[in-house]
């Protein structure tokens, strides 16, 4: 079981367990990512570093990666634990991480490359966007998607911790 891996298992905190799995499921959607890019399906590899997608990409990858983070959540909660607290902590928290850059960081991180000086793809991103235009003013850069995932990660982790307490 995950919560035994020793590492884990010394950590008393259910929040912080959370967290971290959170952190890990938004990993795992930046490794997803970084697949797609290697498989060519919706274009070859500096298209796709660079946002110029093929096909319905988003839609496709936003199905897959709601359910890699629902799903071990549901199975925690029948199989594992009864416990709502963590399995709507868990969701919520990985949500908040992906939606707010960390799988995007994340998959410039496990690729070794730069993240770009200028990211337009993710001008509609419905966080990173809105914070890059009414906070930065401009279209989304590097420092916008830094700013944006490290604030994430202080939000998740804040709110994991309320509804951990709140169930």
């Amino acid at each position: 079981m995950l919560w035994e891996i020793p590492l884990i298992s010394r950590i008393k905190s259910k929040h912080i367990k959370i967290f971290i799995f959170s952190v890990l499921s938004v990993l795992l959607i930046s490794l997803l990512d970084i697949l797609s890019m290697k498989s060519g399906i919706f274009g070859n590899i500096l298209e796709y570093t660079n946002g110029a997608f093929g096909c319905d990409w988003w839609s496709l990858f936003f199905k897959i990666g709601a359910i890699m983070i629902t799903i071990p959540a549901v199975i925690y909660y029948f199989f594992v634990r009864k416990d709502l607290s963590e399995s709507i902590s868990f969701i919520v928290s990985s949500f908040i991480l992906w939606f707010t850059g960390t799988a995007d960081a994340g998959y410039f991180l496990l690729t070794g490359s730069e993240i770009p000086s200028s990211l337009p793809w993710l001008d509609g991103s419905l966080v990173i966007g809105w914070v890059s235009l009414n906070i930065f003013k401009s279209s989304v850069t590097n420092l916008t998607l830094i700013a944006t995932a490290l604030g994430g990660l202080i939000i998740a982790y804040f709110v994991t911790k309320l509804l951990v307490k709140k169930f």
